[in-house]
């Protein structure tokens, strides 16, 4: 599968365990930042979503762990797109260090109304920035 953006981190000290390895919890934090980054990269950072008077819930999300990761590693995570509907969709990860895969996973995100909460349908303004990194095979 084709991951169409990419961003490194260098994993930090205060995210290792007591067994020295990234502790599982940490793995949805640097997700997180991979998340913030790719929109970015699309031309629309969450301020901007956040100033169109919606929100990107997370409703579920999911990962698996294949292999560990420790202080100092580079993590390099892969994101792209998937599931575009009128009110949802969701974000493939693929993470790895030197070239190994150590998780996959996804979070699936609804578009919500902030001063309701309710799920509206995407503006043409957040589907076009979505759109710019669909998943591939």
């Amino acid at each position: 599968m084709k991951y169409p953006f990419q961003v490194k981190y260098k994993v930090a000290f205060r995210d290792i365990d007591m067994h020295g390895v990234l502790h599982h919890s940490n793995f949805f934090y640097y997700c997180e930042k991979a998340r913030v980054a790719l929109l970015e990269s699309s031309g629309l950072p969450y301020n901007s979503v956040i100033d169109l008077g919606l929100g990107l819930v997370l409703v579920e999300a999911k990962l698996r762990y294949f292999a560990p990761v420790k202080f100092d590693d580079i993590l390099v995570l892969y994101l792209g797109v998937s599931e575009f509907k009128k009110t949802s969709f969701k974000i493939l990860y693929s993470l790895e260090v030197n070239g190994k895969k150590v998780s996959e996973g996804h979070t699936h995100h609804v578009c919500i109304n902030l001063d309701s909460g309710k799920p509206i349908k995407f503006p043409l303004k957040l589907i076009e920035a979505m759109k710019t990194y669909p998943v591939g095979t």
